[in-house]
């Protein structure tokens, strides 16, 4: 650390988010691999006299210089989904694989959690570049394994800027097999094949869930594999399906149905990666001060709820306010178009920043995590 407070280099915030997220960019993080990046997190962080780590799960960690307990966590993710997209920064833009999901997010959360060390070194906050989110969640669940969630918790995805996500869906994974007797592909009406089995299966779930409505649960269909030689009807087929569950409905509930129509089939199911949905009143700590700030700089907050989930669902539950916001469409996340502004990491960063200096202001009633513990 250089021992003291500044922009690197005397950039705009604007600049240095742009900056930061081209560096992160071109270093590839699939779940797994998240090292490099990290450590060029940690580098910035150092870079700016801020204090910074990496921690038991991988995950990078920023702080203030002075901080000794943690009651606020910017809670962002360093690893992206696999395949590499060649990172690049002119006209304003910046792209690259997680260039929206969700390094984009991180570094306006790094930049806005810079501004409020310099001007207000006293606040307890802390930033996580959270290891595995696209996978096992490994980052979020050290916290929540070792009690280290602190009180208010910004999630750092992307919700277009303006949208305040005061939901996210639950979903598990489920992995079906049907096995049937097989014969001769000659003579299929006198067979018996798993695959025929697994299709109908499949259309009868679709049926019942079509998956269109946010209110309900959706399930796609995200693998099927059955063969055997090209005159054997196959003897066994695996479906496997992502599955979303929204507020308001249980992963339990859901899964019965799915099992129950599996076992009409002569199908057995298994199940995991459950983790549960979550919704919050927008007049909350820390949704409430993420309007307020967009409201300040004359932009009109949106509540929203997300299809997929991320790792507020694991942390959520042990909060006391927690939601999530960040700058970048969410519609281009794990696609091959992932772009984003430095107009929207700027504003982003500043959304921050006061997001931040109002839940500073505010009593837990002595609830906080000793930093130390974070490391």
């Amino acid at each position: 650390m250089n021992g003291s407070l500044s922009h690197s280099g005397n950039a705009s915030p604007r600049r240095m988010a742009a900056n930061l997220l081209y560096n992160l960019l071109k270093e590839y993080s699939p779940t797994g691999m998240e090292e490099r990046a990290v450590k060029k997190l940690v580098e910035w962080g150092e870079e700016n006299g801020l204090k910074a780590w990496v921690e038991s799960a991988g995950s990078g960690f920023l702080a203030p210089p002075d901080t000794r307990e943690v009651r606020i966590l910017l809670a962002g993710h360093i690893d992206a989904v696999e395949g590499w997209i060649d990172p690049g920064w002119q006209e304003g833009k910046v792209w690259g694989r997680g260039a929206v999901d969700a390094k984009g997010p991180l570094a306006s959360m790094s930049v806005g959690l810079l501004l409020v060390a310099m001007n207000n070194p006293s606040c307890p906050v802390a930033l996580a570049g959270l290891a595995g989110e696209e996978g096992d969640s490994r980052g979020a669940r050290r916290l929540v394994r070792e009690r280290l969630v602190p009180p208010f918790v910004i999630i750092g995805e992307p919700s277009g800027g303006n949208r305040v996500v005061v939901g996210y869906r639950g979903g598990f994974h489920v992995e079906v097999v049907c096995m049937g007797r097989g014969g001769h592909s000659s003579t299929p009406h006198l067979g018996d094949s798993a695959l025929d089995k697994a299709i109908i299966l499949i259309d009868n779930i679709k049926k019942s869930y079509p998956s269109i409505s946010l209110d309900e649960p959706s399930i796609a269909v995200t693998g099927l594999e059955a063969r055997d030689a090209w005159n054997v009807l196959p003897r066994k087929a695996i479906v496997r399906l992502d599955v979303r569950v929204p507020p308001g409905w249980t992963n339990k509930s859901v899964a019965q149905n799915i099992d129950n129509l599996a076992k009409s089939y002569d199908c057995v199911t298994a199940f995991s990666g459950g983790v549960e949905s979550i919704r919050v009143s927008l007049n909350t700590p820390v949704p409430r001060s993420i309007s307020r700030s967009l409201l300040r700089m004359n932009v009109k907050p949106r509540p929203v709820v997300k299809r997929g989930t991320s790792d507020r669902n694991i942390l959520g539950h042990y909060a006391l306010s927690i939601s999530a916001y960040g700058p970048g469409d969410p519609i281009m996340a794990h696609s091959t178009m992932e772009v984003i502004s430095e107009e929207e990491l700027s504003l982003a960063a500043e959304v921050y920043k006061r997001s931040i200096i109002e839940l500073c202001s505010l009593d837990t009633g002595g609830s906080s995590i000793i930093l130390s513990e974070l490391q």
